[in-house]
Order: structure tokens, then sequence, then C-alpha cells
């Protein structure tokens, strides 16, 4: 049950031959087997194929992806991704590339994620958003605000939870992601953000740029997005049903429909947030199909130090009880037990195989099997 992404190269020798070789050499191949049987998972990976006519960094992609339930977890190299409710959710740089994701049948628990923070706000290392009553007090982009009073989200009560990839506000469908600039709102029906100190409209439907001067109705009807701002601001992207109007000379009102709203707030003038919806508009994510492999979990190669020889020697069925293991990668040995080596009657098995870390990053392994 050995499949990975090199191919296995198997080295079989015999320091010196004597009467029981062909059975060492069996207790070798039979114990190395077993050994990468108890240490194997499942693991999946899809073609990522991208295509945007800009590069806007960090943008958080959810898009549905009909998986095996299987698999619980993904990774794009070093970017782990959450698998929820068919849905694919990650932070990535979006260029025109062609990657590949990586989807495990392992749980891939630990500290992978410290960026956000939930409290009385919800933090990244880019935005900062508070919330109180129906709707959003605070809004910050690198600590410059946008709102000049609540936005309002219509939910009355809610929780605050923080998952893998975003914290979400319960009731709202308002989640924002880790190291991005960007916030999600499920069913945004019946918005309306009130913003200040913004002078330039930009409306993605007749690529329309507009000066925000004195009062009264600017834009109103269907487009794929419009961003408010002056040297920094606000862009909302999604098939909007919108209005943006001025009920007086400080305020800008946007009002927004929108079965999924994406909001980025941005620390650039109102050209930043014209290329991100543009990125929106044109740009395309498609996953390939599903190529099915096994591969070792080196965090179980790891805990394999912390048992006995007896142990690992009942666990790996090893007869004779006379062995010595040792696994590596680049960065050095994983696992290492078992007994001094003799110089004779010694059957030696190496193998090269693909395991993967706790972030979902591959790696190549090679394990050595001495037994005697």
């Amino acid at each position: 049950m050995i499949v990975t992404l090199l191919s296995s190269i198997i080295f079989l020798s015999s320091y010196q031959t004597g009467g029981n070789t062909g059975n060492l050499e069996n207790i070798a191949l039979e114990t190395s087997n077993q050994l990468i049987s108890e240490t194997s998972s499942p693991i999946g990976r899809k073609s990522l194929i991208m295509e945007s006519p800009n590069s806007i960094s960090n943008v958080p992609v959810d898009r549905r992806h009909f998986f095996n339930n299987y698999y619980r977890n993904a990774s794009l190299k070093e970017q782990a991704a959450e698998l929820h409710e068919n849905r694919t959710i990650m932070i990535l740089d979006k260029t025109d590339s062609t990657r590949e994701i990586n989807l495990y049948a392992e749980n891939l628990t630990g500290d992978l994620y410290s960026d956000i923070e939930i409290n009385d706000w919800m933090n990244n290392s880019f935005i900062s958003v508070m919330t109180g009553g129906n709707g959003l007090e605070s809004m910050r982009i690198n600590g410059k605000e946008v709102l000049s009073s609540s936005a309002d989200l219509g939910i009355g009560t809610f929780d605050i939870k923080n998952n893998l990839l975003h914290a979400e506000l319960e009731d709202a469908g308002l989640k924002i992601y880790n190291n991005s600039k960007e916030i999600i709102i499920e069913n945004a029906s019946g918005l309306s953000f009130r913003l200040k100190n913004m002078s330039k409209l930009y409306w993605a439907k007749d690529d329309s740029t507009t000066e925000l001067a004195g009062t009264g109705l600017f834009k109103d009807g269907k487009t794929s997005g419009f961003t408010v701002a002056s040297n920094y601001g606000i862009s909302f992207i999604g098939k909007l049903n919108a209005k943006v109007s001025k009920p007086d000379s400080s305020t800008v009102l946007a009002e927004i429909d929108s079965e999924r709203l994406r909001i980025r707030l941005h620390d650039k003038d109102h050209s930043y947030g014209k290329k991100r919806i543009n990125s929106y508009k044109q740009g395309r994510i498609v996953f390939g199909p599903l190529e099915s492999f096994s591969t070792v979990s080196v965090d179980k190669i790891k805990n394999l130090n912390n048992k006995s020889n007896q142990d690992l020697e009942e666990a790996l069925d090893i007869s004779p009880e006379n062995f010595n293991l040792s696994i590596s990668d680049n960065s050095g040995k994983l696992a290492s037990m078992g007994y001094p080596t003799p110089l004779q009657e010694v059957v030696s098995r190496q193998k090269f195989l693909t395991g993967f870390y706790r972030n979902g990053s591959l790696t190549d392994l090679e394990m050595r099997l001495n037994v005697w």
C-alpha cells in the first residue's frame, strides 16, 4: 500500500551471507511495509488553475468544491485551507498560475494560524473590525478609520467564533480572514454603510470615476463592484444591487443587496479598488480532477521516538527482535531507534518516500531499516 509522489527506490543487501538471509529479507520487507502502513494517510491532489487580469495579493477564495467527505483539511504549498460545507476556503496570491492543492484525511491541528484575534474587536495583520448593536462600530485598514457610524447589518444579537481560517460573526455571515484585507458577508440584504473622508467613487458598471462633491444620489443599480476612496478606501465586490449617495456633505452612504458581498479595505486610492474589482470580474478559479495516493505523516514518524524498542517490536511484529531504524528528511533525522548494528548477519532495507508536515507541505523522506 505504498503509493508516493516519487518512485520508490528499494535496495536490499546482505553484509554477510548466512543460512537465514532469505528469512531476514522477508522480515525486512514485511517490517518496512508495516511501518509505512502504520504511519501513512490518504491524500488527494487537485490542480488549481487561476486566471486574473491583475495581481492582487492575499485574496480569500471561497469556492464550491464537492470533495469526498473523507478529506478534512487542505493546503496549497505552505498555505493551509479550510474545507467547510463543500466549500474550499483559503488565502492565496491571485496571479496567473497553475498550482496544486493537497487534500488530507489527517486532522492537521496545531498553531498554524495565529493571525486572527477576537474579543470586542476582530483583528488580523491588516484590518480591524468592531461590531456592536445591529452592525459595525468600526472598520480600519492599518489604523485608518473607514466608517463614520455603524454599518447596518440588521442582525440584532450575535456571537463571534474563531474558525481555522477566519473569525465569523454568526447570524450575519460576516467573515474576517487570516492575512487578508478582505471581508465576506453572506446574504447581504439591506446593508448600509456610512463612510467618511472619501472623495472619489469608482463604479464598475460603466467604468466611471466620479468626484464625491456636494450631496445627492451619485450611482444606483446593478454592478459587479464599486470603490469609495480618497488616499485609502473601501471596495464592495460581487453581484450587487447598490446605491451610493451623500445625505450630507461629510457622509457617503453605500446601500447594498447581494448574495455574497466581498468588502476589501485598502490604504491606496480608488485605482487599487478598480484592479480588485476587475480581478473579480475576469478572474477564474477551476479545480482539476482528483488524484489519490498515500503518504506518511511526519508527525507519526516523530512519534515513533516515544515508543520503547519493545513497543515498536510488538507494533511492527519484528522477529527476530534485532533491528536498527532511522528516518530522515533534508533537515536531519526524524526518528532513530533500535540496537547497535553488528557487522554480520544483517539485511538492510532502504526506501525513499514522500511525507507531509502538519502544515500540509510535502517532503522527501529516507527510511533505513536493518534487521538481524
